[in-house]
This record gives structure tokens, sequence and C-alpha cells, in this order.
């Protein structure tokens, strides 16, 4: 997620989807997209970075993407 106006990123989470993509995980999908979107504010629950590769980078990290 690109933070305006201070031009930076975070990521707030991470979204697999496998084909054929069925009704359940769809639905999942958007509710986890509203919780974080009225939740909290992006830049409160995550560090963010000047790129947005160095913050998809430090999400991976933190949580064992890798």
């Amino acid at each position: 997620m690109r933070l305006l106006p201070e031009n930076r990123y975070v990521v707030q989470s991470v979204d697999r989807v496998r084909l054929p993509a069925v009704e359940s995980e769809r639905t999942s999908h958007e509710m986890r997209f509203w919780e974080l979107f009225i939740e909290e504010a992006p830049e409160a629950r995550s560090r963010s970075f000047a790129s947005l590769e160095d913050a998809i980078r430090s999400f991976d990290e933190e949580f064992g993407n890798l």
C-alpha cells in the first residue's frame, strides 16, 4: 500500500489465490481487506519504506515468507 502524501510503502497482509477461485476464498479475502482497512492505519500497523520492494522484503522476513 502506498501512503500519501509521504510517498512511502507498507505491506499489511498477503493473500494467496488458487485457481479455480471458490466463492468462500473470495469472501474471506474481501473480509480481510475491509478489516485491515477500517481497524488501524497502515503506518500504525507496519513500518513504512521508501520502496515497495523494501516493504515486501521486510514483510516476508518478519512473517517467514521467504
